[in-house]
């Protein structure tokens, strides 16, 4: 045992005054595929080997005059330590993934790629990549342990090439619940993670970009590092498998869809083989230090999949028909069923099931003539299970005695299931108006009632004479009984205005609310009309996000870290779904902006569009405004 120790010892001072006699470089190019659609990227990593731990590695570099540089993102950097007859060898590696798309179609060609590595070239072969017409590219995915060259090296399911840490050791992959969907239709899509090797950390580089697609955010369980690992069987091979993010997709035009990939940059444990649990072994207990210290950094990005959308039949389509797809429930209540004239009167309409139910932009009631509506408002939420809810609230005052009856509310919708149109309804609503107190008095709508000829209970009779009884009195006491009258009508109406507001501060409070929000929503909007640089845009977003958790919730979050946010918005009355968008905006600005090669206006313009229907849910949407 003390010859063991001696031996690690010696070995560890041998590794820190370890210096480089001569420096080798190698270059490896990998692209992800090379067969590829003219609508697809195709991930090019570019590994570079150096036997100098301090040598400087320039970015890769390459001629493709035939594509568009999408990204680039530094890859997997690493040490590779080595005890071999007596000597130690450390091996540096780093890696960069660039994401390119094709121009056209045909063969196209990546050449004369190189690295400097201090200050000399290092090159490596030229890559060919077929592109084919979009959609016609091959979507099939082998089994594990394809070798660049054969069916294009594609792990099952991914865009990237297996890590050479062992064949498809870990890849993501892009998981809709279906490739055919109507126009509106809801998508769950899943980006998870399959795994061979143990995972140490993930951090997300690049969300995707779902253009011509309205999205909702589900899940999204890498914020807060709980992934959920559950086995599962690809190509014939065990992974552990984990939910990254998961969204609900609603697209919103017809034709071939394409959903963009998630990139991320992973930690994990490098496994290697090893003898340090033979007690017979000198030199066991170095080769469990090093083994237990192997770890490695690399970036993978899942594959892009393209949806059909089909348009809605125009058989059998409602006049009445306002978009909305999915199979919804609609039920109406009331807060009461009896009440006198002028008092307000709740009413909820509840819309919910699967299908994204905020595409409902408004409700058609028949409301009784009678009926005054003072206030009309709504809010959505959706659910993990991807089901989500629009409530819509309506305040209305009945000015006339009698018993009315609130007609059934109809909401006809396209469901994709059945392929069909279907109408539902809710259940008339009986209200009983009882007589109204002063101040209540209101004049039915309607044709106008007939006159009547005048008599001595008719107040104009009275208008029109002098005080001695005598009719056609002077212009004096028609003055003095218009002023009368009218002063009577001022003070009718001043008490009408306290009855129909009976909580006064609370009013002003929810005035106060909706100009806070509308000021909000035009800083936002306005970051879109003026030309600023994309990470610019990100950048004044997240103070407006900022803004908003302090104003509205009362925490700074300058000095706080995320989780640290977290844990005070949940000491707080915020619905959960809000204090989720929350963190997820705030998380994509600062992911967005500090992305290698800068942010995308599209990123921007998908933050901007969510922190305004956030806003909006926050603080209520003016009526008669979008």
């Amino acid at each position: 045992m003390n010859l063991r120790k001696t031996v690690f010892v010696a070995t560890l001072f041998s590794l820190c005054s370890w210096t480089v006699a001569h420096a080798a470089a190698d270059l490896q190019v990998t692209p992800s595929s090379t067969e590829i659609g003219e609508d697809e990227n195709v991930s090019v990593e570019f590994k570079t080997s150096t036997d100098d731990y301090n040598a400087r590695i320039s970015r890769p570099q390459f001629d493709a005059p035939d594509f568009d540089e999408v990204n680039v993102y530094q890859g997997m950097t690493g040490i590779q330590s080595s005890f071999i007859d007596g000597a130690i060898t450390v091996k540096r590696t780093q890696g960069v993934t660039v994401v390119l798309h094709p121009r056209k179609t045909g063969k196209l060609a990546i050449r004369n790629v190189r690295v400097i590595v201090n200050g000399k070239p290092v090159h490596a072969p030229d890559i060919a990549i077929d592109v084919a017409p979009a959609g016609a590219a091959s979507r099939q995915r082998g089994g594990g342990g394809f070798q660049y060259g054969q069916q294009g090296g594609k792990l099952p399911g991914s865009g990237v090439r297996p890590s050479k840490t062992g064949s498809s050791s870990f890849f993501l992959k892009t998981e809709p619940d279906k490739l055919k969907a109507y126009k509106g239709e809801q998508i769950i899509l899943t980006y998870a993670l399959y795994t061979q090797v143990q995972i140490l950390g993930v951090q997300i580089e690049r969300y995707p970009s779902v253009s011509g697609f309205l999205k909702e955010d589900l899940d999204n369980p890498q914020i807060s590092n709980r992934l959920q690992y559950s086995r599962s069987v690809v190509g014939g091979r065990e992974y552990n498998r984990a939910v990254l993010v998961q969204y609900a997709v609603f697209p919103l035009r017809e034709g071939n869809l394409a959903i963009d990939a998630l990139t991320g940059k992973f930690s994990y444990r490098v496994k290697r083989a090893g003898r340090g649990d033979d007690d017979d072994d000198p030199f066991g207990m170095l080769n469990q230090f090093f083994n237990s210290m192997q770890t490695s950094t690399d970036t993978r990005s899942s594959d892009r999949v393209s949806i059909e959308v089909l348009p809605l039949p125009a058989a059998g389509q409602p006049r009445n028909f306002t978009g909305l797809v999915g199979d919804f429930d609609v039920t109406a209540m009331a807060d009461r069923y009896s009440l006198k004239a002028g008092e307000p009167l709740n009413v909820k309409v509840k819309v919910e099931g699967r299908g994204h139910a905020g595409s409902l932009e408004h409700l058609n009631v028949d409301w009784p003539k009678d009926f005054e509506l003072y206030e009309d408002k709504s809010s959505t939420q959706f659910q993990r299970t991807g089901r989500s809810e629009r409530i819509f609230d309506f305040m209305l005052v009945p000015k006339v005695k009698g018993r009315y009856q609130i007609p059934p509310v109809e909401l006809s919708m396209f469901n994709p299931e059945s392929g069909r149109y279907q109408v539902k309804k809710t259940a008339p609503i009986e209200i009983d108006v009882q007589e109204g107190t002063l101040g209540s008095v209101y004049i039915a709508k309607g044709k106008p009632a007939e006159a009547k000829p005048e008599s001595k209970e008719d107040i104009r009779y009275w208008m029109a004479s002098d005080e001695g009884g005598t009719p056609g009195a002077g212009a004096s006491a028609r003055a003095t009984a218009a002023k009368a009258t009218a002063a009577a009508s001022l003070l009718f109406a001043a008490y009408s205005v306290l009855r129909l507001r009976p909580n006064e501060a609370g009013d002003r409070r929810r005035v106060e609310k909706l100009k806070s929000g509308k000021a909000y929503r035009e800083r936002v909007q306005g970051l879109i009309r003026i030309d600023h640089e994309p990470s610019e845009v990100l950048a004044k977003a997240e103070a407006v996000l900022a803004e908003i958790v302090q104003t509205r919730y009362g925490v700074s979050i300058g000095s706080l870290t995320r989780p640290e946010v977290r844990q005070q918005l949940a000491e707080r009355p915020v619905e959960d779904s809000i204090c989720k968008k929350l963190e997820s905006l705030m998380e994509r600005c600062e992911n967005f902006r500090f992305v290698p090669g800068g942010a995308q206006p599209q990123a921007a313009r998908q933050v901007v569009d969510e922190l305004i229907a956030l806003i909006d849910r926050i603080y209520g949407r003016i009526q008669g405004r979008g």
